[in-house]
């Protein structure tokens, strides 16, 4: 926890002061050196020093950084009704918090540091010449009195007056409400070092330097000239009246209907005060010049200081108590003369664990480094090596211990008693005062306690809890095994044991065990040990004590101490609890119980997606930014609390969080309404249930608006795909017709190839020749001729049936054609065919594809010609195409050409523009890119004397 405790040492043996926790650097406070201390709406401290602002939750605290401006010292620490903070930095700039950052209200002018006011939505602050008046929401200047600020001595705002001192009082309620009071002459002659504070329309104005105090209320004036010697530095109000803050502690002054002051009691002697705060659960927080902030939970509690540690206490005659501490020195005190008395001074340095005062009997039992026997004077009587832990009275001058190593009876030796049948007459007798009779051996014992109502005593130690009477020594075991008790107390009849493994028992007389849920009463604490005082239960743990009732199982905080502190003892001084520690003595009233701040939960952000939104305005998240991470505080200003954060979401199961995260992390929120309720607790109090109310909205592809562009997009689409699919149907619809059209176009072609081939001219031509073979008796030849003519027709035939054709077909054929035209030229033609080094297999060409040109050349090129007639076909293949070239030295295209026009009206050729048509239909329908170029051969004059034509395929 946060809170540390107090120590100091004086030289005095004892020296007073409220119990308090001390709040510092050691605690994450930025500086010692603490100037003012504000509570804000919603619970948070505020603390303004050295290091400029800083808030405080009860556990962190964040700092404001301030290092933009020329001073972080600042005090006058006020809220606005928008719930920014507000400070006046010692430079006189107003500075206020915003969004997690320190900002500077734009003046103006700035007239040095003046105490500021914030009435409803009006700040007022003193300018040059004038007291200016800015609206809060909006930051602007809205208003100016105009004012001699050069004769300001002080001021103070309050929630309905801004209070000004020249000369005069002003009391300013509005822009238009100014209230002029003349001081009295006891202020008014003393106007340096003037102070002001009120609680409600009651004001106190104080002047350092002559102690006079003047109280202003109801329009008139009362003076009280009571003298405090210290320099007074600030005043505060209180629920009973004012505190000063002192260089030397801190002053109450209850004020009255009718005085400024009545009986002012001094605090926190030695710390240099600065200011003093009551917060809305009536706890103190004091601020200081140089050692952090005192934080005191109620003024009743009081610390005593001690040189030494106070580790035993027993009740003494005459309302005193017997103290025994870690020096081995046993004293007597009452705490109201703070001067105890010394009975016994021991030299072994080793502290007293173990207490019992037998006023009766005047006798002390004590156990530091031996067991010890006093009378009540403090002198001792007996000293034996035993290390008794425990003792409690039986009967007269019998009592019952618990020792290491052994626990048993011991009486005064010249006494009867009913007990005597226990001893045995081996007792041991020591200084022939005492008899000890050990009943059980070899065993840590720890306590011991005696019921008188059964007349049994129990012992309780590390190897088991036994049972005694007048008869016999017996185990009380648990489920047949045995106990580990480290504490026994007899407690409204009943025997309380508490177990090393903090388990707490109630046993009857006839040994019945019962198990008490104390953890649960003690907020999960483990009891550590307990003590019964006047039949009311007190169970320590580490860091607090309980007042218990078993009864109801009810544990009532008492009072709590952090872990710089251990507590050793307790006990009953007239009405008082008094309570011992390492470092001095801690007194309340007895059936005081500790007063609890409520703790508060507050929602100081929410982060969605990178958006982020104060709780205020969270009302809606889009889907995609679901995923929500909620920043929160908790306020809790109690000490030693097992806090926890609680939240559940539309009203399902609570989930708690123990760590100290300050932030909660919730994940894919689908769209919804939601509630969220967080609470903050510390086992005794919980926090008011605070809710987040927030809709996560549908995403976009569930809203209407979505769905029907969906509806409208997929319905452009279905009738997209379907004028795509019609459309593509339809492409392939007529590529398939243009595909038969090509191959129709194709076999057109090729048939009129056939048909140039197998024209009725050429069939009569070569007819004629065979006739004229028979008829001049040629049998040989004719016959000859007739099988070429008859191969030549059925070759054509057959590759009319086939796309394609190998070039040694295609060569064949042509050079049956070509014998069959040489006979019409009486031997003066000539023909060649040539063939680079290939496969003529492997190459495949359109069928019937060069006919047409070799006829070409022999019938309109090398006809007319008069001498010899040559004709060249050349077949060469090169890496990625097949050349063919048919070359005539006929009378050139020319000469063909005008020949061919007189004598149209007799002869018309298709031959040459068919194939032509046949060439583009097959590179359109076979993707191949066949082409055709016609080289001319002519003189210098002109005259032609051959035409080459070149094809060229790709491979």
């Amino acid at each position: 926890m946060y809170i540390i405790l107090l120590i100091t040492l004086t030289s005095n043996v004892f020296s007073q002061d409220p119990f308090y926790y001390r709040i510092d650097r050691s605690k994450g406070l930025p500086s010692n050196t603490v100037y003012d201390i504000f509570q804000d709406s919603k619970g948070f401290m505020w603390f303004s020093g050295s290091f400029g602002l800083c808030r405080y939750d009860g556990s962190r605290f964040l700092t404001f950084d301030a290092n933009h401006t020329s001073s972080k010292s600042g005090s006058c620490i006020k809220q606005d009704k928008t719930g920014r903070i507000w400070y006046c930095n010692f430079d006189g700039k107003l500075l206020y918090v915003e969004n997690g950052k320190i900002n500077q209200l734009k003046q103006n002018s700035e007239f040095g540091f003046f105490h500021f006011a914030i009435i409803q939505q009006l700040l007022y602050v003193i300018e040059k010449n004038e007291i200016a008046i800015y609206d809060v929401l909006s930051l602007k200047k809205k208003y100016a009195i105009p004012f001699q600020s050069k004769n300001v001595v002080c001021t103070h705002g309050s929630e309905n007056h801004f209070y000004v001192i020249t000369d005069k009082l002003y009391i300013i309620s509005s822009p238009s409400n100014v209230k002029q009071v003349n001081l009295p002459a006891e202020i008014k002659d003393n106007l340096k070092g003037v102070m002001m504070q009120n609680k409600g329309e009651e004001l106190i104005i104080r002047a350092k330097y002559n102690h006079v105090t003047a109280r202003y209320s109801q329009g008139v004036f009362s003076i009280d000239k009571t003298k405090y010697v210290h320099f007074i530095q600030n005043i505060s109000v209180a629920s009973q009246g004012y505190w000063f803050s002192t260089t030397n502690g801190l002053v109450q002054y209850k004020s009255t209907s009718s005085e400024v002051s009545t009986s002012p009691t001094a605090y926190l002697s030695g710390n240099n005060v600065s200011d003093v705060l009551e917060d809305k659960s009536g706890h103190l927080w004091i601020s200081t010049l140089d050692k952090g902030i005192r934080f005191v939970p109620d003024l009743s509690t009081i610390f005593f200081y001690s040189n030494y540690s106070p580790t035993a206490l027993h009740s003494y005659t005459g309302n005193k108590l017997l103290v025994g501490n870690d020096q081995e020195g046993l004293y007597v005190t009452d705490f109201e003369s703070q001067k105890p008395k010394t009975i016994f001074a021991g030299q072994s340095n080793h502290a007293f664990y173990m207490l019992f005062a037998d006023t009766a009997a005047n006798r002390i039992f004590g156990t530091s480094n031996t067991f010890k026997v006093f009378n009540l004077k403090g002198q001792l009587k007996l000293e034996v090596p035993l290390a008794v832990k425990d003792i409690v009275n039986i009967q007269g001058d019998v009592y019952a211990y618990s020792a290491t190593w052994q626990c048993g009876l011991l009486k005064k030796n010249d006494i009867k008693s009913e007990w005597d049948s226990v001893f045995s007459s081996k007792a041991e007798v020591i200084n022939n005062e005492l008899h000890f009779m050990p009943l059980i051996y070899n065993v840590r014992g720890k306590s011991v306690s005696y019921s008188e109502k059964w007349n049994t005593i129990y012992f309780s130690s590390n190897k088991g809890l036994f049972k005694v009477t007048k008869h016999k020594v017996s185990e009380i075991k648990l489920n047949n095994e045995s106990m580990n008790v480290v504490k026994t107390v007899i407690n409204n009849d009943f025997l309380l044991a508490l177990t090393a493994d903090g388990q707490l028992y109630k046993i009857d007389q006839n040994d019945v065990l019962l198990k008490i849920e104390i953890q649960q009463a003690l907020n999960g604490q483990t009891p550590n040990t307990i003590k019964s005082l006047n039949n009311h239960l007190y169970i320590f743990t580490k860091n607090s004590v309980f007042q218990y009732d078993a009864a109801t199982n009810r544990a009532d905080k008492i009072i709590t101490i952090n872990d710089d502190f251990e507590f050793n003892d307790i006990a009953l001084l007239k009405n008082k609890l008094v309570i011992s520690t390492n470092n001095g003595f801690i007194i309340t009233t007895l059936g005081r119980q500790l007063h609890y701040s409520k703790p508060v939960f507050v929602i100081d952000s929410i982060r969605a997606g990178k958006m982020t939104f104060l709780a205020d305005g969270f009302t809606d998240v889009d889907a995609q930014n679901s995923n929500l991470h909620i920043y929160f505080s908790h306020l809790c200003f109690n000490a030693d609390n097992q806090n926890f954060i609680r939240y559940r979401i539309n009203e399902g199961l609570w989930i708690t969080i123990n760590d100290n995260r300050n932030v909660i992390d919730i994940e894919n929120l689908k769209s919804g309404k939601y509630r969220i309720e967080f609470m903050y607790g510390n086992g005794f109090v919980n926090s008011d249930t605070v809710t987040l109310h927030f809709v996560v909205n549908k995403p976009y592809w569930l809203k209407w608006w979505f769905i029907l562009l969906s509806i409208v997009v997929l319905g452009f689409l279905v009738y997209s795909f379907d004028r795509w699919r019609t459309a593509r149907i339809n492409r392939k619809s007529q590529e398939i017709i243009n595909r038969i059209e090509l191959e129709k176009a194709a076999n057109q072609s090729k048939l009129k190839a056939i048909k140039s081939q197998m024209n009725p001219h050429f069939f009569f031509n070569a007819l004629n020749t065979i006739q004229s073979f028979i008829l001049d008796n040629d049998k040989k030849l004719a016959v000859n001729y007739l099988n070429k003519f008859s191969s030549l027709t059925r070759s054509i035939l057959e590759m009319s049936d086939k796309d394609e054709v190998s070039i040694e077909e295609e060569i064949k054929v042509l050079k049956l054609y070509l014998d069959i035209e040489k006979v019409r030229f009486d031997n003066d033609f000539e023909f060649e065919i040539t063939y680079n080094e290939f496969d003529l297999e492997m190459i495949k060409i359109p069928s019937l594809l060069l006919q047409p040109y070799v006829e070409n050349a022999v019938k309109h090129g090398l006809m007319h010609k008069q001498g010899l007639k040559k004709l060249q076909i050349y077949f060469i293949k090169e890496t990625d195409e097949l050349r063919i070239v048919i070359s005539d030295n006929g009378i050139g295209r020319k000469m063909s050409m005008e020949l061919n026009a007189i004598k149209q009206h007799k002869y018309r050729s298709f031959a040459t523009k068919a194939t032509e048509n046949r060439v583009e239909l097959l590179n359109r329908y076979s993707g191949k890119q066949i082409t055709l170029e016609y080289i001319d051969e002519a003189n210098e004059a002109g005259k032609g004397f051959g035409t080459t034509v070149v094809i060229k395929m790709p491979l």
